[in-house]
């Protein structure tokens, strides 16, 4: 049985990049924190390549079960408020 990752977090200044794989596809969605000065988000299936994107496409992107875990990972209370009450309503 291979184990393969579900989920990858890192973080810079600015932003948490939570990555997501399934069938050897990866989902990326770069959440502003709380001080940056760019609050928008950023999604996409590469780091060098994330494309802006709106709260609501973002939400969108994301079933239930990624809501979830970047609800409950530690570092979304790193995340802008708006961003966290975006992702729990």
């Amino acid at each position: 049985m291979r184990y393969k990752k579900l989920l990858e977090v890192k973080e810079d200044g600015d932003r948490v990049y939570f990555a997501f794989f399934k069938n050897n596809e990866q989902k990326i969605i770069a959440l502003p924190k709380s001080r940056a000065s760019n609050k928008a988000i950023y999604a996409g299936n590469d780091y060098s390549n994330l494309k802006l994107t709106t709260g609501e496409t973002a939400k969108i992107m994301l079933d239930s079960l990624m809501r979830s875990a970047i609800k409950n990972h530690p570092k979304f209370i790193c995340c802008d408020s708006r961003i966290q009450k975006l992702l729990n309503g």
